[in-house]
């Protein structure tokens, strides 16, 4: 450096007017006493966040539990319709149905047909037309064993 330029003082800018100048040491001030201003706040909003989950979690729970209570009560009104003495409730007061009367079997001593083919005539010719015979009926004791077994399946799968 020359001579000259070391002991020429130091020149500042000119000011402008309506700008303000702060030293380091009171910029910091400032900018402490900004964060300082500005903590209670966050902190609010930081906790009134929580709080809000909070109730949210507990509202969530109750319906939850309401849920559960309506799922169980559900379940005994399955279990209730069911139940033959509710069905059979059902039967007789709300839909009108009695229970049969006297039952009259009638067994006729009849062979069964035999299982050779019937013949019957046919419109446009003389000829006749063969048709399989139906096989005999079964004993009145096997139809009422499967159907009872029917029933059973049905009532045991449900």
């Amino acid at each position: 450096m020359s001579p000259v330029a070391a002991a020429s003082p130091r020149r500042e800018p000119p000011r402008q007017p309506g700008r303000f100048r702060f030293g380091r040491r009171t910029g910091l001030l400032l900018l402490g006493a900004v964060l300082v201003a500005l903590a209670p706040p966050v902190y609010l909003l930081q906790t009134g966040g929580a709080l809000t989950t909070g109730y949210n979690i507990q509202k969530l729970q109750q319906e939850r539990s309401a849920w559960i209570v309506r799922n169980e009560q559900l379940q005994a009104e399955i279990a209730k319709a069911h139940s033959l003495a509710w069905v059979e409730h059902e039967a007789v007061y709300r839909l009108g149905m009695q229970r049969p009367g006297q039952q009259t079997v009638i067994r006729m001593d009849v062979p069964p047909p035999s299982p050779s083919v019937a013949r019957m005539p046919s419109r446009e010719s003389n000829m006749p037309i063969t048709v399989p015979t139906p096989p005999p009926l079964a004993d009145d004791t096997s139809v009422l064993n499967d159907l009872a077994s029917a029933v059973g399946s049905l009532v045991a799968g449900q």
